[in-house]
């Protein structure tokens, strides 16, 4: 589906994850620090538009076993992630973040 002249990338591409989102089974819950934590597991963690400068615990504590990560709208930067890698994540949103290059987070 094309969309009109006047539709931004950004907002194609948030439809397109929430069309590919809303197709996955999942419950949620709201973590006590406002972190939306989409599964049990903690194999999914949505931290979004809270203008954070640093990973929140529950996203470090659950580095092991987290598959997907979303921290659009926050004012993280590369060295918010200076810590050993997150080694079964799958896939990571960084939209609107103080994020200039990502060579140090691959």
């Amino acid at each position: 589906a094309r969309l009109p002249e006047n539709e931004s990338k950004e907002t194609e591409t948030d439809m397109l994850h929430s069309r590919c989102y809303s197709r996955q089974p999942h419950s949620s819950y709201e973590h006590p620090c406002g972190v939306a934590v989409i599964d049990e597991k903690n194999r999914r963690i949505e931290v979004r538009d809270k203008s954070l400068k640093n990973l929140p615990s529950v996203v470090i504590q659950n580095r092991e076993r987290l598959e997907h990560l979303n921290l659009d709208g926050n004012l993280l930067c590369e060295n918010a992630f200076n810590m050993p890698a997150f080694p079964r994540l799958k896939s990571l949103s960084l939209q609107r973040n103080k994020i200039r290059g990502i060579s140090r987070l691959l």
